[in-house]
């Protein structure tokens, strides 16, 4: 592509980039809707809650620092994961030998970041919480 005169970046990497974040945040939000809905049926089998209850003290429960630390775990989560292995299969040279090494470093790195920027923007929001006051007293 360089020798042609087009931008590998451009043409290679913004659109995986893109599409990833937007299969991200796909995810999130179906996860999240996955989640909620198990929640009610849990809630509604132990207590018999019922769904306008539930769901009314849900939204109650959600603060825009809540929003905020979703939206960042989403973009940067994301962004971060799609880099990662844009960079390693970007790092490939012409042996196809070379890919399942770049695949598999691409994965264990992406898996790191993840859990290590996931972990500490979830821990960072539990300390900030009301939560945090009592793991504090524990701790």
């Amino acid at each position: 592509l360089e020798v042609m005169g087009v931008s590998p970046a451009r043409h290679l990497i913004t659109p995986r980039i893109l599409g990833g974040l937007t299969a991200f945040l796909g995810l999130c939000v179906l996860f999240g809707a996955a989640a909620l809905g198990g929640g009610y049926l849990i809630a509604r089998l132990l207590v018999s809650i019922p769904a306008d209850l539930f769901f009314r003290a849900v939204a109650s429960a959600i603060t825009p620092g809540d929003l905020v630390a979703f939206t960042a775990k989403i973009f940067f989560g994301g962004l971060g994961v799609f880099a990662i292995g844009c960079y390693h299969g970007m790092g490939v040279s012409s042996s196809p030998t070379e890919v399942p090494v770049a695949v598999s470093r691409a994965s264990l790195n992406a898996l790191v970041f993840l859990v290590v920027f996931q972990g500490g923007v979830s821990l960072t929001m539990i300390l900030r919480s009301n939560a945090g006051s009592l793991l504090r007293g524990v701790l």
